[in-house]
């Protein structure tokens, strides 16, 4: 029995260096934890400014892009239906052509 009272048993030494050890760790969560807080950020003019000019941009980006994706879709109706009157009057079978799918947007993290 007496190898259990010499594992519980410390030095005065070890003692010390276990409450500076957990002082270091309670100063290291404490320092992680001031960190994290959130901060309050001022909101500049120009900044609000910037934005919104930058979104109505993209905005009107889209909105071309989504013009000049109906306007190809228009010339690919029209060439597609001149294709399929010569493939039938040549007697090939017309391929079944897919559906277009839709592309879900990725997550915002």
């Amino acid at each position: 029995m007496a190898g259990v009272n010499d594992f519980f048993s410390m030095t005065k030494r070890e003692r010390r260096g276990t409450i500076v050890v957990l002082l270091v760790v309670v100063l290291l969560l404490a320092i992680s934890y001031i960190i994290k807080l959130p901060k309050s950020v001022e909101v500049d003019e120009v900044t609000v400014s910037d934005v919104r000019a930058f979104e109505s941009e993209v905005d009107s980006a889209r909105v071309a892009i989504d013009d000049a994706m109906t306007i190809k879709a228009s010339h690919k109706k029209k060439a597609s239906k001149h294709r399929e009157k010569r493939r039938k009057s040549s007697g090939k079978k017309k391929s079944k052509s897919h559906p277009q799918r839709n592309v879900d947007p990725l997550p915002q993290f």
